[in-house]
């Protein structure tokens, strides 16, 4: 029924990448969005929070969250 419905077909690849990603990153104890964001970090580091939402076509408020993370794991500075 869904076979060719691009909107299902995406939501779903989504999904299954997600949890593949959350496998991988879990015995570092990050998340996916954690984990690229740190590594954007890494290869640019003293970016802008707001150049570093823009990078990973994120929201500001999602990058201030997701940095908040980083920083109570000892990861990044401010």
């Amino acid at each position: 029924m869904f076979d060719q419905c691009l909107y299902f077909n995406t939501t779903a690849l989504a999904r299954t990448l997600e949890r593949e990603w959350s496998k991988a990153f879990k015995p570092f104890g990050l998340t996916p969005s954690q984990a690229f964001m740190l590594r954007v970090i890494v290869e640019r580091p003293g970016l802008l929070q707001s150049a570093l939402a823009n990078a990973l076509a994120i929201s500001r408020p999602t990058a201030t969250r997701t940095l908040d993370g980083l920083q109570k794991l000892g990861l990044v500075e401010r």
